[in-house]
C-alpha cells in the first residue's frame, strides 16, 4: 500500500469515526485548512528520521493526498467547533481530544 492510499484511509477513517452533529458546518477554506494542519502535524511527528528538505517534500504531498475529498468530507461530517479545536491542535494527541 503506498503512503499515499495509507495517509487518505487515515484521513478518511479519522474524519468518519466523531460522526457529526446540528451545529453549523465549517467552510471549505476552513476545511482545507485543516487539511494543511493535519499535513504539518503528521510531519512533525516523524520529523526525528526526517530532514528539513525530506519534511517539506512530505508535507506537501500529504497536504495534496485526496483533497478535495478530503474538504468534502470534512464540511459534511464535522462541525465549525470542531475544525475550530483542530485548527489549534498543537499535536495529533490534542486534535484527538477534540469533539465534533
Amino acid at each position: 500500500m503506498t503512503l499515499r492510499r495509507v495517509v487518505v484511509a487515515l484521513l478518511a477513517g479519522w474524519l468518519a469515526a466523531c460522526g457529526s452533529d446540528s451545529e453549523s458546518p465549517p467552510s471549505r477554506e476552513a476545511c482545507a485548512q485543516l487539511r494543511a494542519h493535519v499535513a504539518d502535524l503528521l510531519v512533525a511527528q516523524g520529523s526525528a528520521t526526517l530532514g528539513g528538505a525530506e519534511q517539506e517534500k512530505h508535507r506537501s504531498n500529504l497536504a495534496a493526498t485526496g483533497s478535495e475529498a478530503y474538504v468534502d468530507a470534512c464540511v459534511k461530517d464535522r462541525s465549525e467547533r470542531y475544525v475550530e479545536c483542530a485548527l489549534a491542535a498543537r499535536n495529533l494527541d490534542e486534535m484527538a481530544r477534540c469533539r465534533n
